[in-house]
């Protein structure tokens, strides 16, 4: 049992240190997912001037130092070096600000106001629709297909577009714009959805925004609690001198 103050506190660290460990671990799975999906062909991939597959590659980035950091951290807690302590105290903290600065970013997306973010999505959206039907987007024309098909939808803001953006003639639009997809359906213009895409594509920037939000909120939290007893374990190492008695019965030399 962790009878003593520096056993309870080592006890602690380490736990509190695996499951930061395991946060990171999850945050790579994440990001597998949002890079699996770009390529693959999601809603995501639709909006222009948001590189999706740089934030998978953050999300990587950002897994892996948290990883890193972990193993500092377990390696600190079992040796009971007081200048790992330190480095991991020091990492811990460059991690809080990481994730306190993505958790601005986040939440400033979804709450600015008078519509700039939407209309910035809508916008960029538009500019990327030439590339449906691209040899080399395929992907991209896939998740357009979906979306269309799955929210009964066409266009970004109407079917229009697939004209005005698209490279498409006046009189035709993606067979995935027809309520029952057939060859060919997109050019009878009275057999396709009216209704815009561009609703489903803010969702899910918004959705992914406030995930990606809650996600570091909860991992600042934890970091915080891992930082309470780094200091802790730090504190009884660097003045914890002489012997201390554990349980009333064994003892535990500090020096």
């Amino acid at each position: 049992m962790c009878c003593c103050a520096i056993t309870c506190v080592k006890c602690f660290l380490i736990l509190f240190d695996i499951v930061f460990f395991c946060t990171g671990v999850l945050l790579l799975g994440v990001g597998i997912h949002v890079l699996v999906g770009v390529v693959n062909g999601t809603y995501a991939s639709l909006i222009g001037g948001v590189s999706y597959i740089y934030i998978a590659y953050a999300l990587l980035i950002i897994a892996f130092i948290i990883i890193l950091v972990a193993l500092v951290g377990c390696c600190a807690g079992v040796s009971e070096n007081k200048c790992l302590l330190v480095t991991f105290y020091f990492l811990v903290v460059f991690c809080i600000c990481l994730e306190v600065s993505i958790v601005i970013i986040a939440f400033v997306g979804l709450w600015y106001e008078d519509d700039y973010v939407k209309a910035y999505i809508l916008q960029g959206s538009k500019k990327e629709m030439a590339n449906y039907g691209h040899p080399e987007r395929e992907g991209f024309t896939a998740a357009w297909d979906r979306i269309q098909i799955d929210e009964q939808c066409c266009g970004v803001e109407a079917p229009s577009d697939w004209y005005e953006y698209g490279r498409f003639d006046s009189a035709d639009t993606p067979d995935s714009c027809c309520r029952v997809v057939s060859k060919g359906c997109g050019m009878a213009l009275d057999e396709i959805w009216k209704e815009s895409c561009g609703d489903a594509m803010v969702g899910t920037v918004n959705s992914g925004l406030y995930l990606i939000g809650v996600i570091c909120i909860a991992c600042i939290l934890l970091q915080l609690l891992l930082i309470i007893f780094i200091l802790a374990m730090y504190y009884i190492l660097k003045f914890g001198h002489g012997k201390n008695r554990c349980c009333g019965t064994s003892y535990y030399d500090m020096d």
